[in-house]
């Protein structure tokens, strides 16, 4: 009488009961997910992400510049330079250590087209302390990473 289970048979007419994976096959399937981690892994280089991180961050700041001065009703910016930038109060002697941050001077990868940004008590940005120079939009970047300044209102994208 036949049982359901399914009967194999192998050399001399042995019955051969299916037990599961062999050895063989779960090392090829180990192997194939280590190849296709390690080609997921490979898509992304740490300066592209490191670069990133970093444009987000100076983004943050610029923005609590900006924030402070509406806040505090007086002028606040920041100053940049090709590797490096601060966030100040009334005049760039003043600089300002920022939330999350420990030094009140910052170090990046790279900035390209460094610019200083002074913010009026409405968090406009303009080119000069005397706020006579409103910025029009301009554009700076870390590493490959844009970030635009955007006139009169001073939105960072």
């Amino acid at each position: 009488m036949e049982t359901g289970i399914l009967h194999l048979h192998g050399k001399a007419g042995r019955a051969i009961e299916p037990n599961g994976w062999s050895l063989i096959e779960l090392i090829v399937v180990l192997v194939i997910l280590g190849i296709l981690a390690a080609a997921v892994g490979v898509t992304t280089s740490d300066s592209d992400t490191t670069d990133g991180v970093q444009a987000e961050v100076l983004r943050t700041h610029i923005r609590y510049a900006q924030s402070m001065a509406m806040k505090n009703g007086e002028t606040w910016g920041i100053s940049m330079s090709a590797s490096s930038y601060f966030v100040f109060s009334g005049t760039m002697g003043n600089r300002e250590t920022v939330p999350g941050t420990e030094a009140d001077i910052i170090s990046v990868s790279s900035i390209t087209n460094p610019i200083t940004v002074y913010y009026d008590e409405y968090g406009r940005p303009f080119q000069d302390l005397a706020l006579s120079s409103p910025y029009s939009s301009t554009n700076f970047s870390v590493g490959s990473y844009q970030i635009t300044l955007t006139q009169e209102t001073g939105y960072v994208q």
